[in-house]
């Protein structure tokens, strides 16, 4: 937690405002240089927080975790959200990535994420009548084990569980389990293998 609010210190007091004025948004350093904890973490300067105000407190990131360049770590504020970022001690979260935390994200140990890839535990409700911005959100928890390979451009959406070992092709949209150590690919996903 010490290296989240490290973050938030150096992007306030280096900047002096957010992006765009906006509120929600924890501001980017300018410099690109990789900010490091006590933990071994290596978070590239210009991760973003945006969302819930006490951000920070809902995100709790392992030893020896990387995060790179240009990724969005979003945690929902509203009313019916219980939003948690978890990362396990050494994942990777690769160059553009998107984590989005409605409910509990929960990542574990020695996983990589690809870059631009996109990680969501809610999506907008679609009924006619109502225009989709005004319709809230339906959530589910998204589990990712340890050791788990996640291409690159992959969309996984919510409610769904990566079992241990398990690689998803890169490409990928992942609508339900993938269980233990299988290889899954496609959109949408669906079974190609088993890792040796």
């Amino acid at each position: 937690m010490r290296l989240l609010d490290s973050l938030l210190f150096r992007s306030k007091h280096l900047l002096g405002m957010t992006p765009m004025g906006r509120p929600d948004v924890v501001p980017p350093n300018r410099a690109r240089r990789w900010i490091r904890s006590q933990d071994g973490c290596t978070i590239e300067s210009d991760l973003r927080i945006q969302g819930h105000p006490e951000s920070l407190e809902r995100i709790s990131v392992g030893k020896q975790c990387g995060i790179d360049k240009g990724c969005i770590f979003w945690i929902a504020a509203d009313e019916d959200a219980n939003p948690l970022l978890e990362l396990g001690d050494r994942t990777y979260v690769g160059p553009y990535c998107f984590l989005g935390a409605y409910l509990p994200l929960t990542i574990g140990e020695n996983t990589i994420i690809g870059s631009h890839s996109y990680l969501i535990t809610a999506n907008h409700q679609s009924a006619r009548g109502t225009p989709v911005r005004d319709q809230g959100y339906d959530a589910a928890p998204i589990q990712i084990g340890r050791d788990v390979w996640i291409g690159c451009h992959t969309v996984i959406l919510p409610g769904v569980t990566i079992g241990d070992h398990a690689v998803i092709g890169a490409g990928a949209v992942v609508n339900k389990d993938v269980p233990e150590g299988e290889k899954w690919a496609g959109v949408p996903a669906k079974k190609i293998g088993e890792r040796v």
